[in-house]
Formats: C-alpha cells, structure tokens, sequence
C-alpha cells in the first residue's frame, strides 16, 4: 500500500510482526489434514455409511468404443438425436447401443451416494473440530464475549 515499506514491519517497541517463513509451519499441518481425511473417510466414514444402510452401487460401464470416448471427450457429452445416428453408422451398431453408452458414460461421473457421503462426513467433522478448537482457545480471552 501507499505510504508503507517493509521497515514498518520491524519488530519494535514491544509490538511483534508476523514473519514470511512462519507460513512454512502451515506445510506439515496441510499434510496432516490429508493424512486424517484419508484415513477418516476410508476407515470410518465406509463402515459407518454400510451402518446407515448406504450401499456402494457399482456403475455399469460401457463397453469400451475409441469412436464414442474421443466424441464423449471431445465434442458433447448429450449429443443430439441426427449425432447419435452418424455415430451408430460410425460404429456399426444401433441407435440403442450408442444411446445406452453415452448414458452409462455419463453416469461413471455422476459420484455414487456413497462418495457423497464420505465428502460429507469430512466436512462436517472439519467444521465441528474447528469450532470446538476455536471455542476452546478463545473461551477464556476477554474479546469471545463482546
């Protein structure tokens, strides 16, 4: 900003700055979240979705077609009705078959409920464990209750 150099940041006058190479401390804590969200959502948030009645459904997929899959990838994952005839001529099979495999393919990247659930589960146990922390560090400052 104007008007402010980095000598205003010297510690003085009992005033402490943050320095830049304390963020490197933050390094160790992101992979520590990731080791925790992994083994949280592997290790108890499965066995608990299986205890709710929530079942990992297996997805169908289609047939593998180089044709469809580079289309797919490339031009329209819905393609119309006229794209969906000149592709089963491509392809040499039905307009049913081309239909059933662009809507099996589109369905592998719709995740499963149980993929939401985990994605879930770690959200909400982040957020509780942040608040609870944070309760518990400012519960006795004298600004947590203004």
């Amino acid at each position: 900003p104007i008007n402010v150099t980095w000598a205003d940041f010297v510690d003085r006058d009992g005033l402490v700055f943050p320095k830049p190479h304390q963020l490197y401390a933050t390094i160790p804590y992101a992979f520590v979240l990731l080791i925790i969200r992994f083994f949280g959502e592997r290790y108890v948030a499965i066995p608990l979705a299986k205890a709710l009645g929530i079942k990992n459904v297996r997805r169908v997929k289609p047939q593998p077609n180089p044709v469809l899959e580079s289309y797919f990838r490339e031009c329209s994952k819905h393609p119309s009705q006229s794209e969906i005839q000149g592709l089963a001529k491509k392809c040499n099979c039905t307009v049913r078959l081309v239909e059933k495999w662009f809507r099996r393919r589109r369905n592998l990247e719709i995740p499963t409920v149980l993929r939401k659930f985990q994605e879930a589960f770690w959200r909400f146990s982040f957020y509780l464990a942040s608040s609870i922390a944070g309760f518990i560090f400012l519960y006795d400052k004298p600004w947590f209750y203004d």
